[in-house]
């Protein structure tokens, strides 16, 4: 069974992309700032129009195997990553009843404090650690600024063969980080500040 993460980095507003994926049965957006318009298809046909998809949001099994998605963007210009798979994967919006009888954190998600940081990619083996773990991270928003691509990934990679790809720009891309673990950036080229906001429990 293969389940695999896939972004795309940068769509402008009202844009249209195209990503090529393994042949998937299941499929769920896991970030995406706003809602867009996506299509499942295969090589000859349609098998799932998607529309006002947000993250979190997940269907599947679908009848054939998908092998492209197409994302129809909005009106702001934004990031999506997604999971395609051939394994099942659940809708992890928290719908109907819960009982909760412990061991669960019951915090809002708003978080109680906020820093603001400003961190710098470079060509340095590994990447450079840009966000330190935190156990008490709700989330976190990275930016690049500046004219080099970033790379970012948790623990020591090679921007060349794997990480998740910041588009630059002066504002440039952003991505939002949703675990606790560390951050790390690197550059393939040159130097590039990243403006870094960490939102956390105390």
């Amino acid at each position: 069974m293969a389940t695999k993460t896939y972004l795309v980095p940068s769509m402008l507003a009202s844009a249209v992309a195209q990503v090529a994926v393994a042949p998937s049965l299941y499929f769920r957006v896991t970030s995406a700032g706003y809602a867009c318009t996506i299509r499942l298809r295969s090589e000859y046909e349609q098998l799932a129009e998607l529309s006002n998809w947000s993250a979190g949001l997940a269907i599947g099994p679908l009848p054939k195997p998908y092998t492209i998605v197409e994302f129809t963007n909005g009106g702001t210009a934004q990031a999506v990553e997604f999971i395609a798979s051939d394994a099942p994967i659940e809708d992890n919006r928290l719908v109907g009843t819960v009982n909760i009888t412990g061991g669960l954190n019951t915090k809002a998600n708003l978080a109680d404090t906020v820093s603001y940081t400003i961190g710098t990619a470079t060509t340095a083996a590994g990447g450079v650690t840009v966000l330190a773990a935190n156990a008490n991270r709700a989330g976190a928003t990275i930016q690049v600024n500046g004219s080099n691509n970033v790379y970012l990934q948790s623990g020591s990679f090679v921007p060349t063969t794997s990480g998740i790809l910041i588009v630059a720009g002066t504002p440039g891309d952003s991505y939002e980080v949703q675990h606790k673990g560390e951050v790390r950036a690197a550059t393939t080229s040159g130097v590039c500040e990243l403006r870094i906001e960490e939102r956390s429990f105390t």
